[in-house]
């Protein structure tokens, strides 16, 4: 019985887990969300969301290899870690791109200057077995106070800002604006 609940225990980490990075993956995102949005019915703040992209990964990955780029894809979740208040979820949401879940922010200005430090703890350089890498992210930020926002309509609101912030210049921090549903 304790072999087939450790098996079980393990298929379901496989599903919820990515195997690179051991951070959540995209699959259990939706429950971390769900779960900042019904704690604003107890509290007060907002749940906000930022989308984060690595800057010119490919071009890194294919001039250095895979392994470097696996390298460089834990050394940046442990760096976005590094970065994170306790209660902050960050999730390996696909590739190059990570997600984090703030619940409880208190307002757009927390917000940024969560995302300015995110982005500086990414952004020194990194040394990856032979390659010297500078890299850099692009984050977008979505955020509500209201509990029936959906969560998929958050993640979107903070994917469109983040594409945004990648056609600005790259390395750079944007706020969804409904403009950007256009």
């Amino acid at each position: 019985m304790t072999s087939r609940h450790h098996n079980l225990q393990h298929l379901k980490n496989q599903a919820y887990q990515d195997p690179l990075t051991g951070l959540p993956n995209r699959r259990s995102l939706g429950d971390y969300l769900q779960t900042a949005l019904d704690r604003l019915h107890r509290h007060a703040g907002q749940a906000v969301v930022m989308f984060c992209d690595l800057n010119r990964f490919k071009e890194m990955n294919d001039t250095y290899g895979h392994t470097v780029g696996d390298r460089l894809l834990v050394a940046i979740t442990k760096r976005l870690q590094a970065a994170l208040r306790p209660d902050d979820v960050l999730v390996r949401f696909a590739g190059d791109e990570f997600v984090v879940v703030l619940e409880q922010c208190g307002s757009r200005q927390q917000a940024l200057a969560m995302a300015h430090r995110l982005k500086k703890q990414v952004g020194s350089t990194l040394h990856v077995d032979t390659a010297v890498l500078q890299p850099r992210i692009s984050i977008g930020i979505a955020m509500t106070s209201d509990p029936l926002t959906a969560a998929a309509d958050l993640l979107h609101q903070a994917d469109l800002a983040m594409y945004r912030a990648k056609r600005q210049k790259g390395d750079s921090v944007e706020i969804y604006d409904p403009v950007l549903d256009d």
